[in-house]
């Protein structure tokens, strides 16, 4: 999304087709594209009604979307003089036959081919020239768009032999025992040696694949973008309505076999490639030109520019092949709540290199081999693989999965969340029939501190998982005849939140543009507010509940000065205050 026409903006790609119906709900005429709802019903082509909203099917049945980043960049271009434009067509014709190279399976072929691409375009250079093009009064608004690259897989190579050698005396040195304990001098040392020959992430990969030779054909995958959109439609955001600017052109699909043309490689990069020429990113729907001055004049009066990109059915297979390439490869990781994004004397930034604490990283890295995961708690990995619909044995691999972020803030918020409500513990509530206890309750399940769900780390990118709803629609399901307290005062405190919401939507926003501090493109006080900023942003804290055992599932007594003394049930007990870090 970009922040009016001075500079390019930041939006998202999404993944599958349940955003059409957020989009006609905005009045749109014109949305097609394919979706498939849960119970498997497939609808071809969809199209606002009369009225510019979304068939009532799609909105009922469409499941969760996932938005994936997307960046823009934008010009302007005033053409008021003859200029000199580099004629590329005949290099772009040249190496068009070439695309289909993207479908050879072994390195070999992929070099070979290279190389008479190499020939075909010295030849085709010969041709390759500047011609002048005269243009009078006449403005073009130059647009494209990048999906992030962190979700482009990496691939992750067979063992070379040089690996292969290293792990097996490794294997030898440690004479059989487990190669994570970190507790034993030996194995730490050994392993010291082995991870710092090969990387962190490498060495525990390794250990995991044991003989396992690996994809042979795996440079095929380098590159690819998962979740790709069919097309990218752009969208200018004025005041709070949101007009249609344009319609890029289909962007090549991946496939089983090969990666679309439109992937992160060396290609792409070469004269002619997607990433270099314009031309051929329109031509690969990655640009658009807008010359329509209507059009032109409605951007330019744009607070924001958007652009939205509606991925197909095959969507969730690539984020879960993504996800599980980035986990053996160790771009991929939960970030523990409360995590420092710089280091201090207390703790390193998540972002250090893994040898900086390889001890740490080890365990962090393999909490399966150790055991970690048991029955009766939330972790990071689970909620995540919930979230994506992949199994939780999968993200369960990856560092950090085994984090206790939920449940520890579902302890904390046992702890002060009475005083938090209404600054008293006087075991009443906001809502009519709900007790304080219900209410926290209903809050605990699906409270952290950052939100629903764990951040992630993606490449080196910190990456917020963050559940969006349409609170004006929101309406919490009505509970049976037959339902517990818990689930009536579950749609009790829900119907209050829903309401709450919808009034701070109504009337905060325009408080919030008074009081917050906002640092607008090129701000002369920009250094100001971000001070500002920082001096005013609260910071969370935490409670480690991890090995807690059967007394994490009611913790009120745990000695916060927010409730300690105030009432018996909340009074601090020696057994329980000795086994957390207690920080409030």
């Amino acid at each position: 999304m970009g922040r009016g026409p001075k500079k390019p903006g930041r939006d998202f790609a999404a993944m599958k087709d349940a955003e059409r119906g957020r989009i006609t709900g905005r009045r749109f005429k014109d949305v097609s594209g394919a979706i498939r709802l849960p119970d498997g019903k497939v609808i071809a082509d969809i199209k606002a009604d009369t009225d510019g909203k979304a068939p009532e099917e799609i909105r009922q049945k469409a499941p969760p979307l996932a938005l994936l980043p997307l960046s823009i960049e934008y010009r302007f271009m005033q053409v008021n003089e003859p200029v000199l434009i580099k004629d590329t067509s005949a290099l772009r014709a040249a190496v068009k036959p070439f695309d289909k190279m993207r479908g050879l399976k072994s390195l070999k072929a992929r070099e070979k081919a290279a190389a008479e691409m190499a020939k075909v375009m010295a030849k085709a250079k010969t041709a390759h020239r500047f011609v002048p093009r005269k243009s009078t009064e006449v403005e073009e608004l130059w647009l494209r768009w990048y999906p992030d690259e962190s979700f482009a897989e990496e691939g992750v190579a067979p063992a070379t032999q040089e690996e292969a050698e290293a792990r097996k005396l490794f294997e030898s040195e440690i004479g059989g025992k487990p190669w994570w304990d970190m507790s034993d001098a030996g194995v730490s040392a050994h392993w010291q040696h082995f991870a710092g020959a090969v990387g962190a992430y490498r060495a525990v990969h390794l250990m995991r694949s044991g003989e396992d030779k690996g994809d042979a054909q795996y440079q095929r995958r380098l590159g690819r973008i998962a979740a790709l959109p069919g097309k990218v439609a752009l969208y200018a955001v004025i005041k709070g309505r949101v007009e249609r600017l344009a319609v890029g052109k289909t962007i090549p699909r991946n496939t089983a076999s090969a990666a679309s043309v439109v992937s992160y490689t060396p290609e792409a990069a070469d004269p002619g490639g997607w990433l270099v020429d314009f031309e051929t990113a329109i031509e690969h729907g990655m640009g658009i030109k807008i010359s329509d001055p209507d059009t032109i004049k409605l951007a330019r009066s744009a607070d924001w520019i958007i652009a939205v990109g509606l991925s197909g059915g095959q969507s969730q297979d690539e984020l879960a092949a993504l996800l599980n390439s980035h986990v053996a490869s160790g771009e991929f990781s939960a970030i523990p709540q409360d995590s420092a994004t710089n280091n201090s004397p207390d703790a390193l930034s998540y972002l250090n290199r893994p040898e900086a604490d390889l001890e740490g990283f080890t365990k962090r890295a393999t909490a399966i081999e150790q055991g970690d995961y048991s029955a009766g708690k939330t972790y990071a990995a689970d909620l995540l693989a919930e979230a994506f619909d992949i199994p939780k044995a999968d993200l369960r691999w990856a560092v950090n999965g085994a984090d206790t972020g939920f449940e520890d803030a579902r302890a904390m918020l046992r702890v002060i969340g009475p005083a938090l409500l209404d600054s008293a513990l006087d075991g009443y509530s906001q809502v009519a029939g709900v007790t304080e206890d219900e209410f926290i309750e209903v809050m605990a399940g699906t409270i952290a501190a950052r939100g629903v769900l764990p951040t992630v780390r993606l490449g080196g990118n910190a990456m917020g998982v963050l559940p969006i709803t349409d609170i004006s629609a929101f309406k919490p399901a009505e509970p049976g005849p037959d339902a517990d307290a818990a689930a009536q005062a579950a749609y009790k405190v829900q119907g209050f939140l829903a309401q709450y919401s919808r009034f701070n939507r109504a009337f905060l926003p325009r408080k919030a543009d008074d009081t917050v501090p906002v640092i607008q493109p090129s701000d002369p006080e920009g250094a100001d507010k971000l001070f500002d900023i920082l001096s005013s942003t609260r910071v969370s804290k935490r409670l480690d509940v991890s090995g807690v055992g059967p007394k994490a599932a009611k913790i009120s007594d745990l000695g916060c000065p927010y409730v300690d003394g105030t009432r018996p049930k909340f009074r601090a007990k020696k057994e329980v205050v000795a086994k957390f870090r207690i920080s409030c």
